[in-house]
């Protein structure tokens, strides 16, 4: 009876099915056949559930990109543009290594995203507290 609800459980592709494949990997002793089979299924359908979704996402973000502006629309903005009085821009290009820019833009966006920024400090507080909570 444990042993079919294991294998049952390790059908299910979100979060059961990746959780059993890789705790099976780590026993060092033999493994049930049918419970190693099972979870191997499940990886597969989450794995297929991953890329089908990673499809829908880029079909949206691309169909979101591309669209397209009306003739009518882009008329009446080029009249008005041609209209005002044209000013010289003035623009400052600061020239900074490309690692550091990285470094910079991801920091921007990190501190943006809370999701982002417990990702970042979770590495660094989670073994503080653990230490904390040992003593």
């Amino acid at each position: 009876h444990f042993e079919f609800s294991n294998i049952m459980l390790s059908f299910i592709p979100i979060p059961f099915a990746p959780g059993y494949f890789i705790s099976l990997t780590m026993i060092t002793g033999p493994v049930p056949l049918e419970l190693l089979g099972s979870s191997i299924v499940g990886m597969v359908i989450f794995a297929g559930i991953t890329f089908l979704t990673y499809k829908v996402a880029i079909r949206s973000l691309t169909s979101v990109a591309t669209f397209e502006i009306d003739a009518s629309k882009a008329k009446k903005e080029s009249k008005r543009k041609s209209k005002q009085i044209k000013e010289p821009v003035v623009i400052e290009v600061k020239t900074t290594s490309p690692v550091e820019s990285y470094m910079h833009k991801d920091l921007i966006s990190s501190t943006r995203d809370y999701q982002s920024l417990i990702f970042i400090l979770m590495p660094l507080v989670y073994p503080i507290i653990m230490i904390l909570s040992m003593q």
